[in-house]
Protein backbone atom coordinates (compact mmCIF):
# COMPACT_ATOMS: atom_id res chain seq x y z
CA UNK A 1 0.00 0.00 0.00
CA UNK A 2 1.00 3.68 -0.33
CA UNK A 3 2.16 5.19 2.67
CA UNK A 4 2.56 8.57 1.38
CA UNK A 5 -0.16 10.74 3.25
CA UNK A 6 -3.17 11.93 1.58
CA UNK A 7 -2.97 15.81 1.63
CA UNK A 8 -6.25 17.64 3.11
CA UNK A 9 -6.57 19.42 -0.74
CA UNK A 10 -6.95 15.85 -1.93
CA UNK A 11 -9.12 14.47 0.66
CA UNK A 12 -11.81 17.37 -0.61
CA UNK A 13 -11.25 16.62 -3.89
CA UNK A 14 -12.33 13.02 -3.64
CA UNK A 15 -14.92 14.19 -1.22
CA UNK A 16 -15.98 16.27 -4.23
CA UNK A 17 -16.99 12.80 -6.78
CA UNK A 18 -17.58 11.17 -3.78
CA UNK A 19 -20.71 13.41 -3.03
CA UNK A 20 -22.06 12.87 -6.94
CA UNK A 21 -21.02 9.02 -6.98
CA UNK A 22 -22.66 8.02 -3.71
CA UNK A 23 -25.93 9.28 -4.57
CA UNK A 24 -29.20 7.01 -5.19
CA UNK A 25 -29.64 6.25 -8.80
CA UNK A 26 -32.85 7.68 -8.78
CA UNK A 27 -30.98 11.67 -8.21
CA UNK A 28 -27.76 10.70 -10.23
CA UNK A 29 -28.91 12.57 -13.50
CA UNK A 30 -29.14 15.79 -11.77
CA UNK A 31 -26.27 15.49 -10.31
CA UNK A 32 -24.15 13.75 -13.23
CA UNK A 33 -23.04 16.97 -14.95
CA UNK A 34 -21.19 18.67 -11.71
CA UNK A 35 -19.16 15.05 -11.53
CA UNK A 36 -17.45 15.77 -15.07
CA UNK A 37 -13.96 16.99 -13.47
CA UNK A 38 -11.71 18.59 -16.18
CA UNK A 39 -8.00 18.35 -16.74
CA UNK A 40 -6.88 21.38 -14.45
CA UNK A 41 -9.81 19.27 -11.72
CA UNK A 42 -7.39 16.17 -11.97
CA UNK A 43 -4.17 18.68 -11.22
CA UNK A 44 -5.35 20.30 -8.14
CA UNK A 45 -8.09 22.69 -9.50
CA UNK A 46 -11.94 22.52 -8.60
CA UNK A 47 -14.06 21.42 -11.51
CA UNK A 48 -16.22 24.60 -12.78
CA UNK A 49 -19.24 23.96 -13.05
CA UNK A 50 -22.48 25.59 -15.03
CA UNK A 51 -25.17 26.94 -12.34
CA UNK A 52 -25.32 25.59 -8.63
CA UNK A 53 -25.77 22.42 -7.13
CA UNK A 54 -28.01 21.67 -4.08
CA UNK A 55 -27.18 18.21 -2.73
CA UNK A 56 -29.48 16.32 0.24
CA UNK A 57 -27.30 14.45 2.76
CA UNK A 58 -29.67 12.09 5.32
CA UNK A 59 -27.70 10.91 8.39
CA UNK A 60 -28.20 9.26 11.86
CA UNK A 61 -26.40 10.51 15.20
CA UNK A 62 -26.00 14.55 15.92
CA UNK A 63 -21.71 13.69 15.66
CA UNK A 64 -22.01 13.19 12.34
CA UNK A 65 -24.55 15.92 11.70
CA UNK A 66 -21.63 18.06 13.75
CA UNK A 67 -18.43 16.12 11.39
CA UNK A 68 -20.09 17.50 8.31
CA UNK A 69 -20.53 20.81 9.53
CA UNK A 70 -17.38 21.33 10.27
CA UNK A 71 -15.85 19.86 6.70
CA UNK A 72 -17.90 21.82 4.62
CA UNK A 73 -16.52 25.01 4.62
CA UNK A 74 -13.14 23.51 3.50
CA UNK A 75 -15.01 21.90 1.07
CA UNK A 76 -16.81 25.09 -0.45
CA UNK A 77 -13.21 26.03 -1.06
CA UNK A 78 -12.87 23.45 -3.61
CA UNK A 79 -16.64 23.47 -4.61
CA UNK A 80 -18.28 26.86 -4.26
CA UNK A 81 -20.90 25.37 -6.83
CA UNK A 82 -22.32 22.62 -4.20
CA UNK A 83 -24.49 23.49 -1.30
CA UNK A 84 -25.44 20.44 0.99
CA UNK A 85 -28.43 20.12 3.17
CA UNK A 86 -27.96 17.52 5.79
CA UNK A 87 -31.28 15.64 7.63
CA UNK A 88 -30.58 14.32 10.70
CA UNK A 89 -32.90 10.91 10.68
CA UNK A 90 -32.66 8.08 13.15
CA UNK A 91 -30.85 5.50 12.11
CA UNK A 92 -33.37 2.46 11.43
CA UNK A 93 -36.11 4.73 10.49
CA UNK A 94 -33.42 6.22 7.76
CA UNK A 95 -32.62 2.88 6.09
CA UNK A 96 -36.50 2.17 6.22
CA UNK A 97 -37.26 5.55 4.41
CA UNK A 98 -34.19 5.05 2.28
CA UNK A 99 -35.24 1.47 0.74
CA UNK A 100 -38.86 2.64 0.77
CA UNK A 101 -37.64 5.55 -1.47
CA UNK A 102 -35.85 3.15 -3.83
CA UNK A 103 -38.65 0.69 -4.21
CA UNK A 104 -41.26 4.17 -5.33
CA UNK A 105 -38.74 5.65 -7.88
CA UNK A 106 -38.64 8.53 -5.91
CA UNK A 107 -37.26 10.72 -2.55
CA UNK A 108 -34.28 9.30 -2.05
CA UNK A 109 -31.78 11.74 -0.67
CA UNK A 110 -28.23 12.49 -3.10
CA UNK A 111 -26.19 10.88 -0.45
CA UNK A 112 -26.74 8.83 2.39
CA UNK A 113 -25.45 7.50 5.83
CA UNK A 114 -25.28 4.00 6.03
CA UNK A 115 -24.21 1.96 9.06
CA UNK A 116 -21.96 -1.21 8.25
CA UNK A 117 -24.68 -3.29 9.75
CA UNK A 118 -27.54 -2.73 7.57
CA UNK A 119 -25.67 -2.80 4.77
CA UNK A 120 -26.96 -6.02 3.09
CA UNK A 121 -30.62 -4.90 3.38
CA UNK A 122 -29.37 -2.74 0.21
CA UNK A 123 -28.06 -5.62 -2.07
CA UNK A 124 -31.69 -7.38 -2.15
CA UNK A 125 -33.13 -7.25 -5.38
CA UNK A 126 -32.27 -3.92 -7.49
CA UNK A 127 -30.10 -1.93 -6.12
CA UNK A 128 -30.54 1.60 -6.02
CA UNK A 129 -27.22 2.95 -4.94
CA UNK A 130 -24.58 3.71 -7.28
CA UNK A 131 -21.65 1.72 -8.18
CA UNK A 132 -18.36 3.83 -7.06
CA UNK A 133 -15.29 1.03 -7.97
CA UNK A 134 -14.59 2.76 -11.05
CA UNK A 135 -15.09 6.63 -9.39
CA UNK A 136 -12.33 5.18 -6.85
CA UNK A 137 -9.62 3.31 -8.81
CA UNK A 138 -7.24 5.62 -9.23
CA UNK A 139 -7.00 6.31 -5.23
CA UNK A 140 -7.13 2.32 -4.13
CA UNK A 141 -3.61 2.99 -2.39
CA UNK A 142 -4.32 5.88 -0.34
CA UNK A 143 -7.63 4.15 1.24
CA UNK A 144 -7.86 1.54 3.79
CA UNK A 145 -9.45 -0.88 1.25
CA UNK A 146 -10.48 -3.32 3.80
CA UNK A 147 -13.08 -0.39 5.00
CA UNK A 148 -14.61 -1.00 1.82
CA UNK A 149 -15.52 -4.72 2.22
CA UNK A 150 -18.93 -3.75 4.32
CA UNK A 151 -20.11 -1.74 1.34
CA UNK A 152 -18.92 -3.85 -1.51
CA UNK A 153 -21.19 -6.59 -3.12
CA UNK A 154 -20.04 -9.27 -5.93
CA UNK A 155 -17.11 -6.88 -6.69
CA UNK A 156 -18.24 -3.73 -6.77
CA UNK A 157 -17.94 -0.76 -4.01
CA UNK A 158 -20.87 1.31 -3.70
CA UNK A 159 -20.04 3.40 -0.31
CA UNK A 160 -16.89 4.68 1.29
CA UNK A 161 -16.29 4.41 5.39
CA UNK A 162 -15.61 7.84 6.47
CA UNK A 163 -14.19 6.58 9.62
CA UNK A 164 -11.87 3.89 10.60
CA UNK A 165 -13.54 3.12 12.88
CA UNK A 166 -10.94 1.43 15.26
CA UNK A 167 -11.83 0.19 18.78
CA UNK A 168 -10.46 0.98 22.16
CA UNK A 169 -11.09 0.88 25.55
CA UNK A 170 -13.20 4.30 26.73
CA UNK A 171 -12.45 4.41 30.64
CA UNK A 172 -13.09 7.26 33.32
CA UNK A 173 -9.70 8.09 34.49
CA UNK A 174 -10.84 9.21 37.46
CA UNK A 175 -12.11 6.06 38.27
CA UNK A 176 -9.54 3.96 37.88
CA UNK A 177 -7.21 5.85 39.62
CA UNK A 178 -9.43 5.49 42.46
CA UNK A 179 -9.51 1.87 42.14
CA UNK A 180 -5.63 2.00 41.85
CA UNK A 181 -4.96 0.78 38.39
CA UNK A 182 -2.43 2.13 36.34
CA UNK A 183 -3.56 2.51 32.27
CA UNK A 184 -2.11 1.38 29.80
CA UNK A 185 -2.19 -2.66 30.23
CA UNK A 186 -0.80 -5.54 28.56
CA UNK A 187 -3.08 -8.05 27.97
CA UNK A 188 -6.50 -8.68 29.09
CA UNK A 189 -5.24 -10.66 31.32
CA UNK A 190 -3.06 -8.37 33.04
CA UNK A 191 -6.20 -5.76 33.05
CA UNK A 192 -8.24 -8.34 34.58
CA UNK A 193 -6.12 -8.55 37.61
CA UNK A 194 -5.76 -4.87 37.87
CA UNK A 195 -9.33 -4.69 37.77
CA UNK A 196 -9.76 -5.87 40.92
CA UNK A 197 -9.34 -2.69 42.47
CA UNK A 198 -13.21 -2.33 41.82
CA UNK A 199 -14.17 -4.79 44.08
CA UNK A 200 -16.50 -3.32 46.72
CA UNK A 201 -16.78 0.16 44.49
CA UNK A 202 -20.24 0.86 42.96
CA UNK A 203 -18.42 0.63 39.89
CA UNK A 204 -17.76 -2.07 37.35
CA UNK A 205 -14.51 -1.89 35.54
CA UNK A 206 -15.90 -2.47 32.41
CA UNK A 207 -19.30 -2.75 31.03
CA UNK A 208 -20.76 -5.06 27.93
CA UNK A 209 -23.63 -3.86 26.04
CA UNK A 210 -26.36 -6.34 26.35
CA UNK A 211 -28.01 -6.03 22.85
CA UNK A 212 -24.65 -6.94 21.38
CA UNK A 213 -22.11 -8.72 23.71
CA UNK A 214 -21.16 -11.64 20.94
CA UNK A 215 -19.70 -8.64 19.23
CA UNK A 216 -17.01 -8.07 22.41
CA UNK A 217 -16.56 -11.46 22.64
CA UNK A 218 -15.64 -11.76 18.97
CA UNK A 219 -13.11 -8.77 19.31
CA UNK A 220 -11.26 -10.35 22.41
CA UNK A 221 -11.66 -13.94 20.53
CA UNK A 222 -9.45 -12.38 17.58
CA UNK A 223 -7.08 -10.91 19.94
CA UNK A 224 -4.91 -14.24 19.03
CA UNK A 225 -6.00 -16.61 15.93
CA UNK A 226 -9.42 -17.19 16.94
CA UNK A 227 -12.16 -16.10 15.36
CA UNK A 228 -15.83 -18.35 13.44
CA UNK A 229 -14.07 -18.80 10.32
CA UNK A 230 -10.78 -19.21 9.22
CA UNK A 231 -9.43 -17.97 5.79
CA UNK A 232 -10.50 -21.51 4.15
CA UNK A 233 -13.89 -20.77 5.32
CA UNK A 234 -13.78 -23.69 7.93
CA UNK A 235 -15.87 -23.03 11.08
CA UNK A 236 -13.31 -22.56 14.12
CA UNK A 237 -16.04 -21.35 16.58
CA UNK A 238 -14.91 -24.72 18.60
CA UNK A 239 -11.38 -24.16 19.08
CA UNK A 240 -9.44 -24.14 21.94
CA UNK A 241 -8.61 -19.83 21.48
CA UNK A 242 -12.95 -19.33 21.36
CA UNK A 243 -13.30 -21.32 24.32
CA UNK A 244 -10.50 -19.77 26.23
CA UNK A 245 -12.02 -16.59 25.36
CA UNK A 246 -15.55 -17.65 26.59
CA UNK A 247 -14.21 -18.94 29.82
CA UNK A 248 -12.74 -15.84 30.05
CA UNK A 249 -15.43 -13.58 29.51
CA UNK A 250 -17.94 -15.82 32.01
CA UNK A 251 -15.29 -15.79 35.12
CA UNK A 252 -14.79 -12.20 34.56
CA UNK A 253 -19.18 -11.56 34.44
CA UNK A 254 -19.14 -13.79 37.48
CA UNK A 255 -16.24 -11.67 39.65
CA UNK A 256 -17.70 -8.48 38.82
CA UNK A 257 -15.44 -6.80 36.20
CA UNK A 258 -17.48 -6.73 33.53
CA UNK A 259 -20.78 -5.99 33.94
CA UNK A 260 -23.77 -5.88 31.46
CA UNK A 261 -25.18 -2.59 31.38
CA UNK A 262 -28.28 -1.71 28.76
CA UNK A 263 -26.96 -0.36 25.04
CA UNK A 264 -27.78 3.19 24.02
CA UNK A 265 -28.60 6.19 25.90
CA UNK A 266 -28.38 3.83 29.63
CA UNK A 267 -24.87 2.85 28.46
CA UNK A 268 -23.77 6.61 28.40
CA UNK A 269 -25.63 7.26 31.16
CA UNK A 270 -24.08 4.59 33.83
CA UNK A 271 -20.41 5.70 32.45
CA UNK A 272 -21.40 9.22 33.07
CA UNK A 273 -23.03 8.42 36.46
CA UNK A 274 -19.82 6.23 37.87
CA UNK A 275 -21.57 2.69 37.54
CA UNK A 276 -19.40 1.53 35.43
CA UNK A 277 -15.62 2.98 34.71
CA UNK A 278 -14.91 1.73 31.16
CA UNK A 279 -16.60 0.71 27.68
CA UNK A 280 -15.21 -0.86 24.67
CA UNK A 281 -16.20 1.27 21.48
CA UNK A 282 -15.46 2.57 18.44
CA UNK A 283 -13.89 6.02 17.32
CA UNK A 284 -17.74 7.20 17.19
CA UNK A 285 -18.65 6.42 20.54
CA UNK A 286 -16.79 9.17 21.78
CA UNK A 287 -19.15 11.58 20.24
CA UNK A 288 -22.14 10.37 22.67
CA UNK A 289 -19.80 10.62 26.05
CA UNK A 290 -20.50 13.76 28.14
CA UNK A 291 -18.79 14.21 31.28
Amino acid sequence: MNTSKLSRRDFLQRAAFMTMGASAATALAACQPAATVSDDAAAGDAAPMSEPVELSLWTFGSFFTDFYEAIFPAYKEIAPDVTIEVQEIPGGQLFDNLIASFAAGTGAPDIADIEQGSMSRFFKGEIGLIDLTDLIAPYVDDYVMARTDPYAYLGHIYGIDHCLCPVVLYYRHDLYAEAGIEMPVATWQDFAEAAQGFEGTEAAAISLADRSWGDYWMLLTQRGTGGIFNADGEVIIDQPEAIDTLSFYVDQLASGTFAVTPSGPASYAALTEGTIAGRIGADWFGGFIKL
